[in-house]
């Protein structure tokens, strides 16, 4: 009887998987880590990411960082091997990925984004494919409700300033103010196009005098209507543009790449953006606008 039990306890130690007595070593279990977050360094804005084949998926966390345990490297076919892309995204945003190299279920020696133990070897930053700024602008240091807001909005379309061919929309009203300025430094040509509502182009003399209004739109303006879509711009010319309607839009369209510094020179004799002569020297150029349209 002794020998029996004995010989059973021995083909039950042998048919467990496991040690009944104490836990097996765990295996070394696999992790994604790494840094992703928007342009400009934004690393609150969460990004998404989700791993193909695995199907997991996961959100950063604060300061754009990332951890993807991997509980299994099994699929379908079998344990995995060669490559599986990371997907990254923001809405509003271009899309990225990363590739992890498996070997038989485990990293693969030879990876070209992540390390050996699965750290994302570079910081992924996505770039914006819209972004607009809402720009307010107030008659004084101080509000009042007998002051007048001046609100514009542009919107760009291209994802970088290096671009050779910088687009934007640019939203203005009648009371917006776009500071008389040319584009000599850079000398480059500038198209403007009417998406929405109608325009005035107005240009100037060295002294700041009112030399040409060329109206342009997509809609009728002192029942007369603007033959042309848009105008062109040389470079050499002070203007300015006025919004005829309210909401008006334009698309506009220069050559790239976009240098600050050399994007634009402001007329000397122009009132400041936000000063107190910006209403009376709109109201003149409205006033000759409208006593001397140019229909194209």
């Amino acid at each position: 009887m002794i020998r029996l039990g004995a010989l059973s306890f021995f083909l039950v130690s042998i048919s467990c998987t496991s040690n009944p007595f104490w836990e097996d070593p765990k295996k070394n279990e696999l992790n994604l880590s790494g840094i992703v977050h928007a342009e400009n360094n934004e690393t609150d804005i969460p990004v998404s990411i989700w791993v193909e084949t695995l199907d997991l998926y996961t959100t950063t966390e604060p300061g754009g960082v990332f951890s993807i345990p991997i509980p299994n490297t099994q699929s379908n076919s079998g344990t995995i091997s060669g490559p599986i892309k990371l997907y990254f995204f923001i809405h509003n945003y271009s899309m990225d990925s990363a590739t992890v190299y498996f070997t038989n279920g485990v990293f693969s020696r030879d990876q070209t984004d992540f390390s050996t133990d699965g750290q994302l070897l570079n910081t992924i930053e996505l770039k914006k494919i819209f972004s607009g700024e809402v720009e307010l602008h107030f008659g004084s240091n101080s509000l009042s409700f007998r002051d007048t807001v001046r609100l514009s909005f542009h919107l760009n379309i291209h994802s970088s300033y290096q671009e050779n061919c910088q687009r934007l929309f640019n939203a203005i009203q009648p009371n917006s103010y776009i500071p008389p300025h040319r584009h000599s430094l850079a000398n480059k040509q500038e198209l403007l196009v009417a998406i929405r509502g109608s325009f005035s182009l107005i240009t100037f003399d060295d002294h700041g005098n009112c030399v040409r209004s060329t109206s342009f739109g997509t809609e009728l303006y002192a029942d007369e209507l603007c033959s042309n879509v848009g105008v062109e711009i040389p470079p050499d010319v002070w203007h300015t543009v006025l919004a005829k309607q309210e909401n008006s839009i334009l698309l506009e369209v220069k050559e790239g790449p976009f240098v600050l510094d050399e994007a634009k020179e402001v007329a000397l004799w122009a009132p400041q953006d936000g000063s107190a002569e910006v209403n009376s020297f709109l109201a003149k150029c409205h006033k000759f606008s409208e006593s001397n349209p140019r229909i194209l």
